[in-house]
Formats: structure tokens, C-alpha cells, sequence
């Protein structure tokens, strides 16, 4: 990039539970998709760890907020909230965030959008994302901003100065159906809308205490259908229609409170249990336990004098201030919302994007650097040196076919080591000799057909065609035309022309060193120590894949056969001979192997369906997918066994 880098005035601060960069409107591009780009930028994503932006490396400290004059006379200042997301290149206005709304406010005095009052100052705030309105009112002794105080929010250590925010009343209904109560699937639910549509549903009409760890709730499949059911069903009642692709409304489960508030809460997002609780789905809760007759009413703890409410959720508390009057109906409505905020000024200044040339590169791989790639233009490639080709008759039943067996070393880094290459070609009689025959790896990659065979071929290649060579044939001395050329290459033979025989050798020949054996045995013990100390749900899939292949590197094999059969029959009697002669850490590490194999089929066929339903999908979303997962297992299974069978097995490498 050239010329001096692009800077952009910032003010990163806490709002709430969350932390973002706040920036003027005219400080940022006009454009919606230049503005993205731009704060993606910022942030230093897509990037899992953020490690080149802004961005915390969560979705709590990746936002931002766009501040700047409003032309709606009910406010002073517009707030456009951003979801900069953290891995991948996306920006989303689909959703509000009232922890960020809590340092709109006093932005807005720091940069000048409203004047600052000698004690407290109040600033109306559109929400551009949803068009509500809400005012934030902060204390500015002396007309500036204090941050400083005595109020404390969970999941922020310490203490700040409050920011009580206001939302004036809406103008839909609090009770959307008309009911204060409703029954649905045969259970009593209140179905409040003050800011956030949310159904309140006590948890003992689950069958749950409703102080459960969120991860708990959401294990439960019973649980999630009820919840499920409920949605789907409160949407319809609350006129919102079908609502089985949206997150709206909540379930909220009430339980008598335990830490001297009101209530305690568990959320649900559809089907997600927030680890705490949403700022409107609080208020909606809140104005929710003050109805007379509602769900909740009679195991909540309400206090006898302010307005004050407090909520308590998985992870701490949140104060809710709501008043409730009456509409021309006779219906209970809000008239009062408010929720008690803490906001803090981190840094003020300048923050200079990434370069828009610097694309993110990813993340290293585990274990060790890359090898590096080889290509013929590659100045780090050496050329191939060529042996001269040896001529040997292909079989004994077939003594006018013959085949060419070169050796190709290619020279690559030091930290690799030279590999070896060998190739065997089949001809019909022996060609002509040359600097490099058609069949020898150094001749030139212009052949399209298949010529060569390697291995465990099953017929010599002169039988393409139906017959063998004639003697007169032989004895030409013209260069043969390789076998097969005008028939098409299929991929497997294609693939199984190169084999790293060099490798094949070592596996069948060498025996474990001590060396080895040890290290067998150390992933063996650090397998069964993850399986049985560390292990969960997730490392179901972790242990059943990685372990059997790192134990398969150490050349994991039954025994050999015995010769006579009196002798098998003994082995197929006899456990204990799969420990004799040396065989005992084969035999302790095949099985743990197989076992791994096994934990993985568990695991995709009962864990994956708990899983997705978790990540919210419906039950009919996941056992479909489970479903069509082993029909595409059965299916391969039964063409890569044709494949096998009708063209071989052997191990390859691709070079």
C-alpha cells in the first residue's frame, strides 16, 4: 500500500457487558458496503482471535456503534448498532444491543452531539435498527462525563457510574393476545410484549426447577419440543405469525428467586439458554410480574416500595425499573421502563486500519510448519535425476511382455529428506533405448492415456486388447507403442502409478524399535487419561478419530497367521497367545483402536442429533442428516469395495 496509512477518530468503551468502537457517522464511509469493509478491518477480522484489529475475539467485544445527529425531532442523536462478526467477513444491523446503547449517551457529550448538563445529563436516543426510542440519562458534574461511582452490573468487575436508560412506552399492546393469562398444549402461559415479545412459563410446568446450568436445559430433547411447541404456538396467538424461523418470542422459565431478587430467569433463544438475560426481555419480564394474575405473580418476590425490579439469571442479576398503569381498555400497560447500565471510556484516539491489500491469512497448522509445496517452476525444486531404465520380462507366463523399472530421486529440504519414487511400465516388447522412453518417469507428461502398471496389477497390460504379442512382435526393433494407449486413464489406475515403495518396504520388513514401543504405549496411556478424566460430549468425536489413526502410525497389525492348522486352531482358542512373542503392545493397541472406531459410530448416531438440536435445529432437521450421513457411509462403502476389488488397494503417494 502506498502513501501515508488511513486513520479513523475511535472511542473504544464498555457499554454494559459489552465492549465496542463508537464512531461519528461522518467519520465513516457513506456507503453501507464501504463502511463494512472498512470496520471489518478495524476489527481485525475475519480472524478467530482478532489479533491485527480492534476486536476482542468474541462476539460481546466485536461491536460497533455508528452515532450521529438525528432528523427525528423525539431525539438528538441516531445510534445504527453493528454485529462485526468474529471469523468470518460479516456485518450485520439485523438486531439491537442495549448493553452498547448504554454509552450513547455520554459519546454523544464527549464529541459534541448534545450539550452536557452541570449535574446529570439526559440524551433521547433513536435506535436505527428497530426505529424505538429510548433516553440515557448519566451524571456530568462540572458538564463533563463521570464514569466513576457506586453501581455494579454483573459480569463486570468493580464499580461505574449508572446509567439509568428509559424506554418510553410502546405503542403495541403489553398483552399482545388480550389475556393476562393463556394456556397452550395444556399449559398456563402470560404472553408480554414491552420491547421484547417473550412468553413467561413457570419451570415446574416443564417438569424442571428452572436452576439448572444453561448447557443442562439445552441437553434436554424433552425440553427443547415443549419449548419449541410453546413458540410456535404463542406466535401465532401474539399475532406474529409463524414463527419458526425467527428468534422471536422468548420463553423465559420463572423459578422462585435464590439470590434476593425478585425471580430467577432461564431465556431461550429460540431454543439456546442465555447464559444471562437480554436488556428488552428483562423489561418484558419485569412488566410481566407486576400484572395482577399473571404466570410468575405468585412465586416471585416483588418489593413493597419503588419501581426497582431485579432479575436474576445463570450468571448474575440485572435492575429493571417498570411501572405499569392502565390503557382506555382497562388493560394493564407500561408506563415506566428503565434498566440501571454501567459505560466506560477505555481509549480515545485514533485507530488505523488494516491495509485493504493484507488479506488474513490463516491460522498456523498444529504441529509443526507446512511442508512445503513442490512445483516445476518452484525455484526451490531440484530436476529429477533419472537411473537408466532396466528391461526384465513382466512375468514368467508372459515371456514377450516386458517392463521397464526406473527410479526418479527428487532432492527436497533437508528437514524431509530425498524421497524415491519408482514406477514400472509394461510393454509389449522392449523398446528401443534412449535418453528417456516413453514408460521411464523423465520423459515428458504428454501421454493421456494409461500405460502403466503398477504393483499387484491384475493382468499384464499386453492383454489389453484381447491376445498376447506374437514372437515377430518381440523381436521388432522399432519402439513398441505402450499397451492401452487408446484406452482412457480411469483414476485409480492413474493414481496407482506412482508408489512410494520405499515406504511399503520399511512397514513390511522393519520390526518396532524400543523406541517405537514406547511411544505406543505413551499414546495408548494419554488416550485412556483423555478418555476417562477429560472426556465429554464433544471429545466423543475427537477421540474416536484422532486416536485410532495416531496409534495406526505406529503400525498397528494383527499377528501373522500360524502355518498349520493345528496351530490356528490353538490361536483361535487361545487369548493369550496375542500376547506372546512380542505381539503384546500390538495387541494392547489395536484394541483401543477399534474401540475409537466404534466410539465415533456411537457418537455420530447419538450425539450429533443433540448437537444440532442444540445449535437449533429442529429433531426432524437432525435425524434427517444423521439419516442421509449413514446412507452416504453405506453408499461408499459399497463403490469403494467394487473399486477395490475390481482394480486393487495398494498405498500410494502423489508427488
Amino acid at each position: 500500500m502506498t502513501g501515508p496509512p488511513v486513520a479513523v477518530r475511535c472511542l473504544l468503551m464498555r457499554g454494559g457487558t459489552s465492549k465496542g468502537a463508537y464512531f461519528l457517522a461522518e467519520d465513516l464511509p457513506a456507503d453501507p458496503a464501504a463502511r463494512d469493509e472498512l470496520l471489518l478491518r478495524v476489527m481485525g477480522s475475519p480472524d478467530e482471535r482478532q489479533i491485527d484489529g480492534l476486536g476482542g475475539a468474541h462476539p460481546l467485544a466485536s461491536k460497533v456503534a455508528v452515532v450521529s445527529h438525528s432528523p427525528d425531532p423525539r431525539a438528538d442523536v441516531d445510534y445504527l448498532f453493528l454485529q462485526v462478526a468474529v471469523d468470518r467477513a460479516e456485518v450485520s444491523a439485523r438486531q439491537n444491543c442495549g448493553n452498547i446503547l448504554a454509552g450513547i449517551g455520554p459519546f454523544a457529550v464527549e464529541r459534541g452531539l448534545v450539550p452536557a448538563g452541570e449535574e446529570e445529563t439526559s440524551v433521547r436516543i433513536r435506535m436505527v435498527n428497530s426505529g424505538d426510542l429510548a433516553t440515557a440519562t448519566f451524571p456530568t458534574p462540572g458538564g463533563r462525563v463521570d464514569y466513576s461511582g457506586d453501581a455494579e452490573i454483573s459480569g463486570v468487575p468493580g464499580t461505574a457510574a449508572p446509567v439509568v436508560i428509559e424506554f418510553p412506552p410502546g405503542t403495541g399492546q403489553l398483552l399482545p393476545t388480550g389475556n393476562v393469562r393463556d394456556v397452550l398444549d395444556g399449559i398456563p402461559v402470560t404472553c408480554v410484549d414491552n420491547g421484547m415479545p417473550t412468553v413467561l412459563v413457570e419451570a415446574a410446568a416443564l417438569k424442571v426447577t428452572g436452576y439448572e446450568a444453561p448447557r443442562d436445559l439445552e441437553e434436554d430433547l424433552a425440553l427443547a419440543d415443549r419449548i419449541r411447541e410453546l413458540r410456535l404456538a404463542a406466535g401465532h396467538l401474539m399475532g406474529l405469525g409463524d414463527v419458526s424461523d425467527t428468534t422471536v418470542p422468548k420463553v423465559t422459565l420463572l423459578a422462585p428467586p435464590r439470590q434476593g431478587g425478585a425471580v430467577t430467569t432461564r431465556t431461550f433463544i429460540p431454543v439456546r439458554c442465555h447464559t444471562s438475560v437480554g436488556v428488552l426481555g428483562a423489561a418484558s419480564v419485569a412488566a410481566g410480574l407486576r400484572i395482577q394474575g399473571g404466570v410468575g405473580t405468585d412465586l416471585a418476590e416483588l418489593p413493597t416500595d419503588g419501581d426497582r425490579v431485579r432479575i436474576e439469571h445463570p450468571t448474575g442479576f440485572l435492575d429493571i425499573e417498570s411501572a405499569l398503569g392502565t390503557d382506555a381498555a382497562g388493560l394493564p400497560a407500561a408506563r415506566r421502563t428503565a434498566v440501571v447500565r454501567t459505560a466506560r471510556k477505555i481509549f480515545d484516539g485514533t485507530v488505523f486500519p488494516r491495509p485493504a491489500e493484507t488479506a488474513p491469512l490463516p491460522a498456523p497448522t498444529p504441529g509443526g510448519p507446512r511442508r512445503p509445496r513442490r512445483s516445476a517452476t518452484s525455484p526451490t525444486s531440484a530436476t529429477p535425476s533419472c537411473s537408466p531404465p532396466t528391461w526384465t520380462p513382466a512375468s514368467p507366463s508372459s515371456p514377450t511382455t516386458w517392463a521397464s523399472r526406473s527410479t526418479v530421486r527428487k532432492a527436497t529440504p533437508s528437514t524431509y529428506g530425498p524421497s524415491t519414487t519408482t514406477s514400472t511400465t509394461a510393454w509389449s516388447s522392449p523398446p528401443a533405448t534412449g535418453p528417456a522412453s516413453a514408460g521411464s518417469p523423465c520423459a515428458p507428461p504428454a501421454r493421456r492415456h494409461c500405460t502403466a502398471v503398477s504393483g499387484r496389477s491384475r493382468r499384464p497390460a499386453a492383454r489389453a486388447s484381447g491376445s498376447r504379442t506374437s514372437p515377430a512382435s518381440a523381436s521388432s526393433t522399432s519402439p513398441p507403442t505402450p499397451t492401452g494407449t487408446n484406452t482412457p486413464c480411469s483414476p485409480i489406475r492413474l493414481l496407482s502409478v506412482w508408489r512410494t515403495t520405499h515406504e511399503r518396504k520399511t512397514r513390511m520388513s522393519s520390526s518396532p524399535s524400543p523406541a517405537a514401543r514406547v511411544g505406543r504405549l505413551a499414546v495408548l496411556a494419554v488416550g485412556l487419561c483423555w478418555l476417562a478424566v477429560l472426556f465429554d460430549g464433544l471429545d466423543m468425536f475427537v477421540y474416536g478419530s484422532v486416536l485410532p489413526h495416531m496409534l495406526m502410525g505406529y503400525e498397528v497389525e494383527l499377528p501373522a497367521a500360524p502355518a498349520d492348522k493345528q496351530a490356528a486352531a490353538d490361536r483361535r482358542h487361545s487369548l493369550a497367545n496375542l500376547f506372546r512373542g512380542g505381539e503384546w503392545t500390538r495387541t494392547l493397541l489395536y484394541w483401543p483402536a477399534s474401540f475409537g472406531g466404534l466410539l465415533l459410530v456411537y457418537g455420530v448416531a447419538t450425539w450429533l442429533p443433540t448437537l444440532m438440536r442444540g445449535e437449533g435445529y429442529n429433531l426432524g432437521s437432525a435425524l434427517t442428516f444423521v439419516v442421509l450421513f449413514n446412507l452416504g457411509g453405506i453408499v461408499g462403502m459399497l463403490v469403494a469395495g467394487r473399486a477395490s476389488d475390481r482394480f486393487g488397494a495398494p498405498r500410494i503417494s502423489l508427488i
